[in-house]
C-alpha cells in the first residue's frame, strides 16, 4: 500500500534534488541579469552544461503532468529572454566597447610602443583585431591556470606571444590590466609587481559588467 507513496516520494525529493543543483542557479543568473545587471557565466562551465541539461530533463520528466506545465510556463519565458540577450544584445554591444577601447589606445599610440596585457582577456580580441600592433602577453608562472583560461598550446596556435617585457625593445608600453571574479590571486600579484616596477600613470578605464577591475596604463621606463 505505501510502496507507491515511498517511491513517489523519493522521485519527488531527487527531482527536487537536481533542480536545486541545475536549473535553480541558472535561473537565478537569468533573474538578476534582466533585473538587475548582466552576469557573465564563464566559458570554463561551459563543459558540464550537456550533463546538467539531462539531469534536467530527467527531473522534469519525472513531475506530474500538471506540474510539467506550470514549470513550463516558469522555465520557458526566462529562457527566451536569456537567449535574446545573449545572442542578440550582448555580442553588439561588447564588440562595441572593447573597439572604442582600442580606437581610444590607437589615438595614442607613437612608433616603439608596446601593448602588455596582464591575461588573456583583451588579447583574444586584440591579437586579430590590430595584428599591426606589437603585443605580448605576462610570462605565465603561476602554478595553477584561470578558470576559462586559454592553454599554452592554444595560445601558441593563435599566434598569442607570452614574453618578459624587460627583455623587448620598448619605449612606451600600454600594459591591459584586467581583474576577472575567476582570475587567480597569483595572476593580480603578478600584474601588480610589473606595474610596482615601472613608472605607471592610468590612461582610461575600461568599461565592463564582467570585470573587478579594468583599466590601461601607460607604462614608461
Amino acid at each position: 500500500m505505501f510502496k507507491p507513496l515511498a517511491y513517489t516520494k523519493t522521485f519527488a525529493m531527487a527531482a527536487g534534488a537536481v533542480l536545486s543543483i541545475t536549473l535553480v542557479p541558472a535561473l537565478m543568473v537569468v533573474f538578476v541579469s534582466i533585473a538587475w545587471k548582466p552576469i557573465l557565466l564563464y566559458r570554463g562551465l561551459a563543459p558540464s552544461l550537456p550533463a546538467l541539461f539531462l539531469l534536467a530533463g530527467w527531473a522534469f520528466a519525472q513531475l506530474p503532468r500538471a506540474r510539467q506545465l506550470y514549470a513550463a510556463i516558469l522555465i520557458v519565458p526566462l529562457l527566451v529572454a536569456a537567449i535574446i540577450g545573449q545572442y542578440l544584445w550582448t555580442p553588439e554591444q561588447k564588440s562595441a566597447e572593447d573597439q572604442q577601447v582600442l580606437d581610444e589606445l590607437r589615438a595614442q599610440w607613437q612608433p616603439g610602443d608596446l601593448i602588455i596585457h596582464s591575461n588573456e582577456g583583451y588579447l583574444v580580441e586584440w591579437h586579430l583585431r590590430s595584428a599591426d600592433l606589437q603585443q605580448v602577453m605576462l610570462p605565465r608562472t603561476c602554478p595553477l591556470g584561470n578558470l576559462g583560461g586559454i592553454a599554452r598550446a592554444t595560445r601558441e596556435a593563435l599566434g598569442m606571444v607570452d614574453a618578459d617585457p624587460d627583455t623587448l625593445s620598448w619605449r612606451r608600453a600600454w600594459f591591459v590590466y584586467l581583474v576577472f571574479p575567476t582570475i587567480t590571486q597569483c595572476d593580480v600579484d603578478m600584474a601588480d609587481t610589473f606595474l610596482a616596477t615601472h613608472p605607471h600613470r592610468l590612461a582610461f578605464a575600461i568599461r565592463g559588467d564582467e570585470f573587478v577591475e579594468a583599466n590601461i596604463w601607460l607604462v614608461t621606463r
